[in-house]
């Protein structure tokens, strides 16, 4: 079992995966912890959900601690050694209250407790909606932002969304949502240092 799973939510963003993948590898090759990345794609045919990959990746790997890592940040100077409970890595210029997306690390024993992201929130505010079920759950999170450099694409979809922030503020019906992630794997594939996996949702 690898001390560290770095689970990478996927889709569409070949180039930025091909710079990232190299550029993690380098960074990690002498971090004083084991580790593997694990990538997790999403197939065609539904709205992106960030938060249900990064369940998916948490249930296929086993680590002692999860780095959940956007694909297009790449390491500059960040602290990936192991921590207790949950530690955010990245910060946002635009969300300076209750951030919780971009590059997260929980200890597995904190993300079984919280029973994982919500399942049902597609585009965005999945890293809402945990930051405030964290909150319920007593569990705090750790601010120990680092510095990357952010690759550039398309974001089609508003920075800040009202309506979703409200609805993430509500508590879960169901709290472990690890227990009712439904999900297909279609391909398993080692890539080049890396673990690929092509998942239906």
């Amino acid at each position: 079992m690898r001390d560290t799973t770095f689970v990478i939510p996927y889709r569409d963003r070949q180039s930025h995966l091909d710079t990232f993948i190299p550029h993690l590898t380098r960074y990690l090759q002498n971090a004083d912890f084991t580790w593997q990345i694990v990538v997790v794609e999403q197939e065609a045919g539904k709205p992106f959900n960030r938060g249900k990959l990064l369940n998916i990746g948490f249930i296929e790997s086993e680590s002692n601690y999860f780095v959940f890592h956007d694909v297009d940040m790449l390491p500059v100077t960040v602290d990936y050694s192991p921590c207790f409970g949950v530690k955010q890595l990245a910060g946002n210029r635009v969300q300076r209250v209750d951030f919780l997306g971009g590059v997260t690390m929980f200890q597995s024993s904190a993300f079984y407790q919280c029973g994982g992201y919500h399942n049902d929130y597609f585009s965005r505010a999945e890293d809402n909606e945990m930051r405030f079920h964290l909150r319920r759950c007593k569990i705090p999170v750790h601010e120990k932002h680092g510095h990357f450099r952010t690759m550039n694409h398309a974001r089609p979809l508003l920075e800040f969304d009202k309506a979703l922030w409200e609805k993430a503020k509500q508590p879960r019906t169901q709290t472990n949502q690890l227990m009712v992630c439904n999900y297909a794997i279609l391909s398993d594939k080692k890539e080049h240092g890396y673990r690929r996996l092509l998942v239906s949702i």
